[in-house]
């Protein structure tokens, strides 16, 4: 019963289940894929129901472990709300972390048992909602090696966010990742290699997100370095245009001969 109400927003039965004793225990129960339903309000934005669930956790220390308990994907409500976008919910639990350093951690807790799982940052780069990120990024703005080190946790695939952001096509996360690299480090986040070999340039050629790689190779100066960059290789040696010659992406390959010609580089296959 809790959970359907939590599903479909129907608060007034959620109201009337949890208003019998013997029904409190619900607040625990789960669904098929271990949704609580915390986790199924925040899932599907029914901010009222997440309100309600709140206000019978008074103990901090209860509604931390609320926080903290996820789904049997590794997901939190918190995670899952940041995937969706759905801003209200993720300022709702984040205030009602008494710390700072709650908040922090609640941010860049992994996945569960997993060292290089997701974070509520990492889900929020791949669902595009850039004002959760900067949301997320204002608990550390006063700590630029921790807003740092969250930008740079890696994903599987040794993969960071500026690459996740590039990988699902995420323009304007990419242009807001690179804006606030400080100018020191800008190419050393463009030049960094996945496990495979890949920089963000390259994964945004191979996956055929020209408008990235364009703002990507906009944040070079001089045609030498944009140079170097059209020409990187993976760790099979190919450049981009082998691959995109052998992937068949023909759009692609134009476009790649076209930066070599104009910034004056060699076009070869």
């Amino acid at each position: 019963g809790a959970i359907i109400a939590t599903k479909y927003g129907r608060l007034t039965m959620l109201k009337f289940i949890l208003s019998f004793e013997k029904c409190q225990h619900l607040l625990h129960s789960t669904d098929d894929r271990g949704r609580t339903p915390f986790i199924q309000a925040c899932w599907n934005a029914h901010i009222s129901c997440v309100k309600f669930i709140l206000s019978k956790f008074e103990d901090n220390t209860a509604k931390q472990k609320l926080f903290r308990s996820m789904d049997q994907y590794g997901k939190s409500g918190l995670m899952l709300a940041a995937w969706k976008g759905h801003e209200n919910v993720v300022r709702l639990i984040l205030s009602q972390c008494p710390t700072e350093q709650g908040k922090k951690y609640l941010i860049q807790m992994r996945e569960r048992d997993n060292a290089t799982g997701q974070t509520a940052f990492l889900l929020a780069v791949i669902g595009g909602a850039l004002n959760v990120i900067r949301l997320f990024l204002s608990h550390f703005e006063n700590d630029g090696d921790a807003a740092e080190s969250v930008t740079e946790m890696l994903y599987n695939y040794k993969r960071t966010a500026l690459m996740l952001a590039v990988i699902n096509n995420r323009l304007e996360i990419v242009e807001f990742l690179l804006s606030i690299c400080e100018p020191a480090k800008k190419m050393q986040r463009i030049e960094q290699k996945d496990f495979y070999g890949n920089n963000i340039f390259v994964l945004a050629c191979q996956y055929e997100h020209e408008q990235v790689a364009e703002c990507i190779l906009q944040q070079l100066h001089d045609n030498q370095s944009k140079l170097k960059l059209i020409n990187s290789c993976n760790n099979s040696n190919e450049t981009l245009l082998q691959y995109a010659t052998k992937k068949r992406h023909f759009k692609m390959q134009q476009t790649i001969k076209n930066w070599n010609k104009q910034f004056g580089g060699a076009v070869n296959e």
